[in-house]
């Protein structure tokens, strides 16, 4: 490979970018820190983990000017954030409601889990076994990929586990005991289940980002900033999450594959694994490279969801139709929100969103961390959507759009204890 064609050197200039706003902002929490520091270790791992999959230095560049100009935005809403000490504003959260909407949240969504898993046993004439379970799988599979909805009122009724994730990861980081903790992890019970019945991943990958989301903005308000990252224990969690992850997608693959009238079996395929985890870049770059003029979508594929609703544009299963062969001869359609930010809004629309979205986080930081009104669900926002950007935009959701304006009601009355108020 040319050095001067290599996209380490891209890779490089975003570490920089991370390292540097880490020395001005104090944080790895803050918005100008995170979005490049995640960003960073986006890009690092496919050419790490699979150095065999094509990756472009413009299409490397490309992220680093989107990411740099979140990071500018960052800043300028940031601004000059006074230091401070931990905030003593735990007793003015209360858990043990939030911890009752979140069980109910959890129910509603159980009951669409079950009502469709019923359904769809009825119309396909399946037996209520072990192995019918595993072949509700394979059916829902095949209805998916070829245009068939969800009915709407298990779309509703599911939708409930999102807030729950995002409710959950407050729950957690303001709970000092073991018992008020427990229900937190209750959102992961309906969206291993959806993904069970619809062998798919994107059930708990989002209920994943809502929690972590949650979790980290009350993280940011509790400490003011100051809460560390780079711990052992976290790097153990991520380590078990990265196994449990891959054991997920395994298994869902096998049941993607598997018909009623077979042995079922459980194959490590790890290639498609690969594909499917790291095949982003690659997927990118191809788009990038191939240069080919499309029309804007303006907004159509950033908001799908909320398009979807106001009859503006038809959702399509896994957003985009194309896929990339990567090496190894698998597949991937998964090609980062960046793709769908250049193509709504143009590369120059783009920047201006990335901005925009910048100054916004930026600010629910600063009020978040320093005096003023916390902002956790703003920020929440932020980072859910930088965690699942190498896959899609989360905004396509309509369910985190839902999860984010129950999290500013349910936080609206939080203060600093330094206010006095």
């Amino acid at each position: 490979m040319n050095f001067l064609t290599s996209p380490w050197i891209p890779t490089a200039a975003l570490v920089l970018l991370a390292l540097a706003a880490r020395l001005l902002s104090q944080s790895w929490l803050a918005p100008s820190a995170f979005a490049p520091m995640l960003w960073s270790v986006y890009v690092m791992l496919p050419l790490v983990l699979a150095p065999g999959y094509e990756a472009s230095m413009v299409a490397v560049w490309l992220i680093v000017l989107l990411v740099f100009s979140i990071q500018l935005g960052a800043f300028c809403g940031e601004e000059n954030i006074p230091g401070g000490v931990q905030t003593q504003s735990r007793g003015r959260f209360d858990t043990i409601r939030i911890n009752r909407l979140i069980l109910l949240f959890v129910a509603l969504a159980i009951l669409g889990v079950v009502y469709f898993a019923a359904k769809t046993f009825a119309d396909n004439d399946l037996s209520a076994s072990p192995l019918g379970i595993l072949a509700l799988g394979h059916v829902l599979s095949i209805a998916r990929y070829s245009g068939e909805q969800e009915p709407g009122l298990v779309r509703v009724l599911v939708t409930w586990m999102y807030p729950a994730g995002l409710l959950g990861g407050i729950v957690y980081a303001f709970s000092g005991t073991k018992g008020q903790r427990l229900p937190s992890f209750a959102p992961f019970l309906p969206a291993l289940l959806l993904g069970l019945i619809t062998s798919t991943r994107a059930p708990s990958l989002i209920t994943t980002c809502c929690w972590m989301s949650g979790f980290l903005a009350t993280k940011s308000y509790l400490t003011r900033g100051s809460y560390p990252l780079f711990t052992k224990r976290l790097g153990l969690v991520l380590a078990g999450l990265a196994l449990a992850g891959i054991g997920l997608y395994i298994f869902l693959d096998a049941i993607r594959s598997y018909k009623s009238e077979s042995a079922f079996e459980i194959v490590a395929d790890w290639d498609r694994v690969r594909s499917s985890g790291l095949g982003y870049l690659t997927a990118f770059s191809e788009w990038v490279m191939r240069g080919s003029p499309e029309r804007l979508g303006y907004g159509a594929y950033t908001f799908a969801g909320l398009y979807g609703i106001a009859g503006l544009h038809v959702r399509v299963t896994g957003t985009y139709e194309q896929s990339v062969t990567v090496a190894g001869g698998d597949e991937t359609n998964i090609y980062t929100a960046f793709r769908g930010l250049i193509q709504d809004f143009s590369l120059f629309g783009a920047v201006v969103v990335c901005l925009g979205f910048g100054i916004f986080s930026g600010r629910a930081y600063r009020s978040t961390v320093s005096s003023g009104k916390p902002q956790l669900s703003g920020l929440a926002a932020f980072y859910s959507l930088i965690l699942g950007s190498p896959l899609i935009s989360l905004s396509i959701y309509n369910g985190l759009f839902l999860a984010w304006g129950i999290g500013w009601y349910l936080t609206r009355s939080l203060r600093h204890a330094a206010e006095g108020t």
